[in-house]
């Protein structure tokens, strides 16, 4: 695969269904290579040219810069980053050729051994030529051709098992760029909100020294405003920090030089008025899960594997040939037949090793549902608080804030309160501004999280005991 191809993505990324799809391009195993029983030696012939080839569509390279620079042409939603994502990080490129690899493998092992030619040639009369004797043979594994049906349902089950695995790692692969955008905006948005905190803090640090230069204002209180100001330039610094830390994570993502010429939208949407419908929520990411389609599919293949290596054991190298003896002009043929005695290797401890592997495989799977059960449980709880938080914001905090303000300059106007009044009002509106996007991001976080789940990802909780032998 050349280094300058790149995956192509779905139009709509956005929809799970289309995230599954980017990988799995191509059917599963044939029905010809599923194993009938009734088909007599059929199902032992099949070749692994029979089991289709899962091939991930790649993208010229100049197809790729085409479609990555109209994507940046305006402001990159969320839709968009992912789509810039999955065509330009080469690093999800690798871990996907990476499936095609392990693929290969799995055919490979399904493939039949070839049969073996034998050849000999001597002279019978030590003085002539004319009295010579050839021998040829040609032998075929019985065994190995015994263990074909097993291997084709090990090598099928693989595959699948394979594209479950690519459907997952682009699953959190997608789940991390849209995590990404969101706090990139979100970072914007709190240095934009925090840049008009430090205007107006040094709007009343100026005033303040031109009141205390006329006498009008005491020592301690200028310093005290003064040192307001000093902190909102501190809190502005660390915005700016903030800003471009998540836009050099979200480039990374999307394989973007961070001063390059992209952008993303100033602001968050604002939170819907209803939640997403959450009641089955747990049950549609068990469901959806591709982890658990992938561990259910290795435990088949360990099954399979079981059985060909039963057959292994019991007829060890169990060889079936003719043979063909061409002496002085004379021609005979006749049957051979060989086999390893299973004395010592039954592959008895292979199969124990098989077994243990399908454990394993169980308690994987009993611990990833209930991951994913204890996930759900916590994402529909953090939805429920982050919208509610952030509705109360909108809906009363912030209006209630402008009210404020809007007062304080009608007093100011009167000339009842003065300038420090009305500036620290407009402060204090703009710091619940910025609260308020914190509540944002976190709403559109767990709504992330909730679109993860329900396409069938799984949140980063920290290593579990049970992936960590796997």
């Amino acid at each position: 695969m050349p280094s300058s191809a790149r995956l192509l993505p779905p139009k709509d990324l956005w929809k799970p269904p289309a995230v599954l799809a980017v990988v799995l391009l191509t059917a599963a195993c044939t029905s010809q290579a599923a194993v009938h029983h009734d088909r007599g030696l059929d199902p032992y012939l099949q070749g692994t040219a029979e089991i289709e080839e899962a091939q991930t569509v790649w993208l010229d390279d100049d197809e790729r810069r085409a479609q990555v620079d109209d994507l940046l042409a305006e402001p990159l939603g969320m839709d968009q980053a992912l789509q810039v994502a999955l065509l330009n990080n080469a690093g999800l490129q690798a871990d996907l050729a990476g499936i095609d690899i392990r693929q290969g493998i799995l055919r490979q092992d399904a493939t039949l051994a070839n049969p073996e030619l034998h050849s000999e040639f001597y002279v019978i009369g030590p003085d002539s030529w004319d009295l010579y004797r050839v021998e040829a043979s040609v032998e075929f594994d019985l065994t190995d051709l015994l263990a074909r049906a097993s291997r084709l349902r090990a090598a099928s089950d693989g595959i699948e098992a394979s594209r479950a695995q690519a459907a997952g790692r682009i699953l959190d692969f997608t789940d991390e760029v849209r995590r990404a955008w969101i706090d990139y905006v979100a970072a914007r948005q709190s240095l934009e909100h925090q840049q008009q905190i430090q205007q107006a803090s040094e709007a009343a640090a100026e005033t303040a020294r031109i009141y205390h230069e006329s006498g009008n204002l005491a020592d301690d209180e200028l310093y005290q405003i003064l040192a307001f100001s000093a902190e909102a330039r501190q809190a502005l610094f660390h915005a700016e920090d903030t800003a471009e830390d998540r836009r050099n994570a979200l480039a990374l993502l999307l394989s973007l030089p961070v001063d390059g010429n992209w952008s993303a939208p100033a602001q968050l949407a604002q939170p819907p008025e209803d939640l997403p419908p959450i009641q089955q929520l747990e049950e549609q990411a068990v469901e959806h899960s591709p982890r658990l389609e992938q561990l259910e599919l290795e435990g088949q293949r360990q099954q399979a594997l079981v059985t060909s290596s039963r057959w292994q054991g019991l007829v060890p190298a169990l060889r079936l040939g003719v043979i063909a003896d061409w002496r002085a002009g004379e021609l005979e043929m006749g049957p051979t037949v060989g086999m390893a005695i299973p004395l010592f290797d039954r592959q008895r401890y292979e199969r124990d090793a098989i077994r243990a592997r399908q454990v394993q495989l169980d308690f994987q799977r009993d611990h990833h549902v209930h991951r994913v059960r204890t996930s759900s449980a916590r994402v529909t709880r953090r939805l429920r608080q982050s919208h509610r938080l952030a509705t109360h914001y909108s809906e009363e905090i912030l209006p209630l804030r402008e009210r404020v303000v809007e007062e304080m300059l009608r007093q100011y106007n009167a000339m009842t309160i003065g300038i420090f009044e009305l500036l620290d009002a407009r402060r204090t509106h703009l710091e619940a501004r910025s609260d308020y996007v914190d509540a944002l991001r976190d709403f559109w976080i767990a709504r992330a999280e909730y679109e993860h789940l329900l396409a069938g990802g799984t949140l980063d909780d920290g290593p579990g005991v049970g992936d960590a032998a796997h």
